[in-house]
């Protein structure tokens, strides 16, 4: 149904190797994490899986890194599946992590599941949030809830029923904060990809209260 995805440069860290029910490693993980500035610098743990016989990745390397996103339940650690073809090894340093605040760029998908609105910083405008439901597409697909934040620029355009729930809607944006608590990103959008309208159901005037029109109403 639906799916969210991540582009950024990521420092690796410490690696891990999950197993699966059966006891199979199936991915070689690697913490990182994700910088947020919305003020003050915040640095939010996320892992990098990549397949455990075919990733290029090792620990303490700095990498561009594309893959799918699977951000899980409350309280737990979102992953990030490599795409291992578009992994580049940077060969630099560990790069100091003011420069790689806000610059992780996301593409999600998903269906619109809560609409609501809260004030922007500095012009007095408001900006309107969408919370979308993705679903990832690995072998156990998880669903999670991801916050998109529309400015008025972004909204001017938009129909009155653009942002309705239960439409589905493609964004792109970078990250800009993270609940911890619920395991909720925060997204800044820059671009509406496309969307898809769901078609509001009309009712008849019983349904709506009014009396049915008679034939010589209709006549007039």
């Amino acid at each position: 149904m639906s799916r969210g995805s991540q582009s950024s440069v990521f420092s690796t860290q410490n690696a891990t190797h999950p197993t699966d029910s059966a006891g199979n490693a199936g991915f070689r993980c690697f913490e990182s994490d994700v910088i947020i500035n919305s003020g003050a610098l915040q640095s939010v743990t996320i892992l990098i899986a990549g397949g455990q016989h075919n990733t290029t990745l090792t620990a303490n390397r700095t990498y561009r890194i594309d893959g799918e996103v699977a951000a899980g339940g409350s309280n737990s650690v979102s992953v990030l599946f490599e795409d291992s073809a578009l992994t580049i090894n940077l060969a630099i340093p560990q790069v100091p992590p003011f420069s790689l605040s806000n610059k992780v760029s996301v593409y999600g998908v998903g269906m619109i599941a809560h609409w609501s609105t809260r004030p922007c910083h500095g012009d007095g405008r408001r900006a309107e949030v969408v919370r979308l439901l993705h679903r990832s597409s690995t072998a156990n697909p998880v669903e999670f809830h991801a916050d998109y934040v529309l400015s008025s620029r972004i909204t001017s355009t938009l129909s009155l029923n653009a942002l309705s729930v239960g439409n589905i809607i493609s964004l792109r944006g970078y990250v800009i904060g993270h609940n911890l608590e619920s395991n909720t990103w925060e997204i800044g959008v820059s671009a509406i990809q496309f969307m898809h309208c769901t078609p509001q159901l009309r009712r008849s005037r019983r349904q709506r209260g009014y009396a049915p029109i008679s034939m010589d109403q209709l006549l007039r």
